[in-house]
């Protein structure tokens, strides 16, 4: 059997089995050289607009939107329709501000149950033949 979905490409409506790219592989090698395309005139053109770019590329700027939500690329201070998908701030690139980012990181680590880097190791209370587990109060054998 195959490994993937059937799903139709985002870009070009064709049905195609989906290995979590969303497009299919025709597409993709578009995006590349659209990406590839973009890359470039950014290079020549430090500080272009999403709207400048689009126009001299004649690459779709929800395309130009996408890569800079995937990292790919980074723009010039913050990008008006580029916006922290936390707090709604201005960001060049990604999905979340740096504070957010930050805030959702040190949330995944407690719920994972991971310490941050350079966290202390909490003291333990001294035992007195006692151990909280669960709120409970269980007395050890060995007292």
């Amino acid at each position: 059997m195959f490994e993937g979905n059937l799903r139709n490409c985002r870009s070009c409506g064709r049905l195609f089995v989906d290995t979590g790219q969303g497009s299919c592989p025709d597409c993709l090698e578009q995006e590349e050289r659209d990406f590839e395309r973009v890359r470039q005139f950014l290079k020549e053109n430090p500080g272009a607009t999403i709207d400048e770019t689009a126009g001299k590329t004649q690459v779709k700027r929800e395309l130009i939107i996408r890569f800079l939500r995937q990292g790919r690329l980074e723009a010039e201070g913050g990008v008006a329709e580029l916006t922290c998908e936390g707090c709604g701030a201005a960001i060049r690139s990604g999905l979340y501000c740096p504070a957010c980012a930050q805030k959702l990181d040190k949330s995944i680590r407690r719920i994972a149950g991971e310490k941050p880097p350079g966290a202390k190791e909490p003291e333990a209370p001294p035992s007195r033949g006692r151990v909280y587990l669960s709120d409970r109060l269980i007395q050890r054998d060995d007292q």
